[in-house]
């Protein structure tokens, strides 16, 4: 299975988010993406599979999630 880029995996995650929350985020970077699910006000309970793979993606994400 081919691994997507950044790009697309945000790309992705905006659509989810938007349909889960009813607000579709602009998400530029992982960045975006945890500064958004953070300043929830709702508990949302968020499953990333394949987790292991984010590191081919992008090297710093396990560095920001510990953040």
């Amino acid at each position: 299975m081919e691994t997507k880029s950044e790009e697309l995996l945000l790309r992705d995650l905006e659509v989810e988010l938007g349909t889960i929350t009813g607000i579709k985020p602009r998400l530029d970077s992982f960045d975006d993406f945890f500064t958004f699910i953070f300043r929830m006000q709702e508990k949302l309970v968020i499953i990333l599979g394949e987790f292991q793979n984010f590191t081919k993606v992008n090297p710093d994400l396990y560095s920001k999630f510990q953040e």
